[in-house]
């Protein structure tokens, strides 16, 4: 043993292969060495094996089994696997299924309450329907008021007027008579070819616009009584479409030769699509109140004394526009004829309901208090600010 590390002299036998084993490095020596003890005592293992029966029979047993306990332990886990699968399987099944049961669960929640929503505004719809209605009724009614405070004023004033004195009765009426005189001839100079209707008409022309502009809020209404064969009004609703007015305020029934100017009218103007002719106080010749005809294939309809019942007109708009939605061929007489009858009915049905309007109005009062109530109610129980 000598030099830096410990060493060991040993003599080797001469052979070939020494020669090689001296040519290598010293590490590769070591590696040499190792290699062949390992594989000197693999053989005596083998060898050792192989002459020792019993071992041999042992070795083979522990083999077998290891290999049935790999086996099982490898079949154990296929079925632990296995049963992961289904478990995962069964918990994706049970949370999709819990999944739809929330989901329908909030879906028919939801659609419970957007129906009570829609309950509840079919029912406002409904009431403040018959809110304007009622309106409608109770203006009706105070302009009907305002007429008879008006007629009563002016009885006042004639009664205090006939227990005037003599004397200044008198001077009264000669003072009125001389106007009158005055007056007529004005009249008579600026109407000389008109007929007296036209002068009413022409007194009665702002009450109907007024009139026209409250039944009808959201249209637009022209006057063109001064246009040359355009009517008296002409309205166009939130549709486009264009309705004729033709106004009168005979004394008598509207004469023949006005229902042919109107004819004309509806004729020559082509973006008119349907009309009303309305007499204010009094009939129409040959004419049935709520009289449908059609002129060009456009619906027109005659109303007696409007005055008495604003809300014929808006009735009359009504039906027109009723008509103008259906595909019907409405030149067939048949069929017009049918309308006309029809008419008729309306007519006497909205009497009949004039009656009973009147009959059970302070109900129908009460009624509309208590619905107001409701909706006060309705709106506070939503939370929605008015």
């Amino acid at each position: 043993m000598s030099s830096e590390k410990s060493t060991v002299q040993i003599i080797l036998p001469n052979f070939k292969d020494i020669y090689s084993f001296l040519k290598l490095g010293k590490e590769d020596q070591q590696k040499v060495i190792e290699l062949g003890l390992s594989a000197l005592n693999l053989i005596e293992e083998k060898k050792s094996r192989y002459e020792n029966t019993d071992f041999n029979d042992k070795l083979t047993q522990n083999e077998e089994k290891y290999k049935q306990i790999v086996q099982n332990m490898e079949k154990s886990l296929k079925e632990e696997k296995i049963k992961y699968s289904k478990l995962q399987a069964d918990i994706y099944s049970k949370e999709n299924a819990m999944q739809n049961n929330i989901s329908r669960s909030i879906e028919l929640e939801f659609k419970h309450k957007l129906k009570s929503k829609d309950d509840v505004i079919d029912t406002l719809k409904v009431e403040n329907k018959k809110a304007q209605v009622k309106l409608n009724e109770i203006t009706e009614k105070h302009f009907q008021q305002e007429r008879d405070r008006i007629k009563s004023i002016y009885n006042d004033h004639e009664e205090k007027i006939n227990t005037l004195s003599k004397e200044n009765e008198e001077k009264i009426n000669t003072l009125r008579k001389n106007y009158d005189e005055k007056i007529s001839e004005i009249m008579n100079k600026m109407y000389k070819n008109e007929e007296n209707s036209s002068v009413k008409g022409k007194l009665s022309e702002n009450a109907m616009l007024q009139n026209l502009n409250m039944l009808f809020p959201k249209n637009t209404i022209e006057d063109t009584h001064k246009e040359t064969a355009r009517g008296d009004f002409i309205m166009t609703d939130e549709n486009d479409n264009k309705i004729l007015f033709e106004n009168k305020d005979y004394q008598n029934n509207v004469p023949k030769k006005e229902i042919d100017k109107f004819t004309r009218d509806m004729t020559d103007n082509a973006d008119i699509c349907c009309g009303i002719f309305m007499s204010n106080a009094s009939g129409i010749c040959k004419k049935k109140d709520y009289q449908i005809e059609f002129i060009l294939g456009k619906p027109v309809i005659y109303l007696h004394q409007t005055n008495t019942n604003i809300n014929k007109i808006k009735c009359a708009y009504d039906i027109i526009q009723s008509i103008l939605k259906t595909d019907i061929d409405f030149s067939n007489k048949e069929l017009s004829d049918k309308f006309s009858k029809l008419s008729s009915e309306i007519k006497t049905k909205m009497s009949k309901c004039r009656k009973d309007i009147d009959k059970f109005t302070k109900s129908l009062l009460d009624n509309f208090l208590d619905i107001e109530n409701m909706v006060k109610k309705i709106f506070s129980n939503l939370n929605i600010k008015k």
